[in-house]
């Protein structure tokens, strides 16, 4: 019973879980890289989505780049106060920011 390209899901079904069954359904969901409710779908229908393993979300990346833009404003002050803490601020700046380049 497969979807045709130009049907439309209109019928939503609710679906309970417990809150440790619906840990391992998002666990996986993330895991595929997909969201819970195509997870659920295309497992429901016999598909066997794959855990991504090689790459790093999207989420993560972005956290990443946000610690280091918080990084670089924290370099950026404590330069501006001549702190002596300044070259190790950008020093730690800086590897994030390289280290991200290397993830993207």
């Amino acid at each position: 019973m497969s979807e045709t390209i130009s049907e439309r899901r209109t019928c939503p079904k609710l679906v309970r879980f417990s809150p440790t069954e619906l840990a391992l359904v998002d666990d996986r969901a993330r895991a595929s890289g997909r969201p819970v409710a195509c997870y659920i779908r295309e497992t429901a229908l016999g598909g066997k989505p794959k855990a991504r393993h090689a790459t790093l979300s999207h989420t993560i990346v972005h956290e990443l780049a946000k610690f280091a833009t918080r990084l670089g404003e924290l370099a950026r002050a404590t330069g501006e106060r001549q702190l002596p803490e300044a070259a190790m601020c950008k020093l730690l700046a800086d590897e994030a920011l390289d280290l991200i380049r290397r993830i993207d």
